[in-house]
């Protein structure tokens, strides 16, 4: 595990996991499995990039791939069951200087190039590259939303299942 995940093991729960960035506790991943129609499902947020005065990049000095493979770590250690891998990606913004759209950028501009949606989320964006990673390689797209008629995608539901 990277030595600045710094786990919140008094509130962690076999089905809730919560970390940060020890350098900077904006940085976080934030996960939940729970029970939808049969499965169990995880959900997350991984919070990595955030601006900084002026408009500057500030990056987590924890990427996002070392965050959900602590996550995951966690629930396998914890015997944890998931089923279903779920991503929400969203142009709206969580604060004044942060937002999750790293995986919704990739995702609309994978979506130029590969013959499907569930392409385009499985090998496009970092969600996707985690969940193969793990062997969930069957993609549905549940929701792909436009707010403009010919723009990109700005609210996007993607699952990811083991064969």
């Amino acid at each position: 595990m990277h030595p600045d995940i710094r786990e919140q093991a008094a509130t962690n729960t076999a089905t809730g996991y919560y970390a940060d960035d020890r350098t900077d506790p904006d940085f976080f991943i934030e996960g939940t499995v729970q029970p939808r129609g049969g499965e169990a499902v995880l959900t997350f947020i991984v919070l990595t990039v955030k601006r900084g005065p002026g408009g500057t990049t500030i990056r987590s000095a924890v990427r996002g791939r070392e965050f959900f493979d602590a996550m995951w770590a966690h629930f396998a250690t914890a015997g944890t069951s998931i089923d279903v891998i779920q991503a929400e990606w969203t142009t709206a913004p969580l604060s004044a200087t942060a937002s999750f759209t790293t995986n919704l950028d990739a995702f609309n501009t994978a979506a130029l190039v590969h013959p499907s949606l569930e392409a385009a989320a499985f090998h496009g964006t970092p969600t996707g590259s985690y969940a193969g990673g793990k062997g969930y390689t069957v993609v549905t797209v549940v929701q792909a939303v436009r707010h403009q008629p010919t723009g990109p995608f700005d609210d996007v539901i993607v699952q990811f299942r083991r064969p």
